[in-house]
This record gives structure tokens, C-alpha cells and sequence, in this order.
């Protein structure tokens, strides 16, 4: 399935990381877990509070469509799973 060309540089840059050793991505039950998996994950908590409202209300419109806090939130998310501390 082609996602685009953000979902593979997302990808790309999470798999990179991996790589470097500063982030770890295991499952709660401590299996390995792919960085298109990892990529997935992120972009889920954008999109649910993003694209989601827009595709079940038609007329949802966000409070600040270019607030950055969601994104910074979802980053801060995700480094609180699975960053190794390096």
C-alpha cells in the first residue's frame, strides 16, 4: 500500500533512529515492533484529532488548525514509550 511521501520519510527517520540506537520500538508484551508500525501509531494520534472530526462532522472545524500542541504532545508521547534514554 503506497502511504505517500511523508509516511516514508516518517518512516524512514523512525527506522534511522532505531538504527542509532535511541529509540526502541517494543510492544507492551515486549516484542519488536516495525518502524512502519511506530509511523502508524504516530500519525493515528494526529489524524484522530485532526482528520477524524472532519470526516463525522461536516461541520467540524479546528480550534487552530496550525496548533502546533497536538503534534508536540504526540512527539512527547511517543519519546516517553520508546526512547532508550540515549
Amino acid at each position: 500500500m503506497d502511504r505517500g511521501p511523508f509516511f516514508d520519510r516518517l518512516r524512514d527517520y523512525l527506522d534511522a533512529e532505531a538504527q542509532a540506537g535511541t529509540l526502541d520500538f517494543r510492544s507492551a508484551d515486549g516484542q519488536p515492533q516495525s518502524a512502519s508500525a511506530v509511523a502508524e501509531q504516530f500519525l493515528g494520534m494526529i489524524c484522530r484529532q485532526f482528520l477524524w472530526p472532519q470526516l463525522v462532522r461536516t461541520d467540524f472545524v479546528p480550534d487552530n488548525p496550525t496548533d502546533t500542541a497536538i503534534v508536540d504532545e504526540a512527539v512527547a508521547l511517543m519519546l516517553t514509550r520508546y526512547s532508550t534514554g540515549s
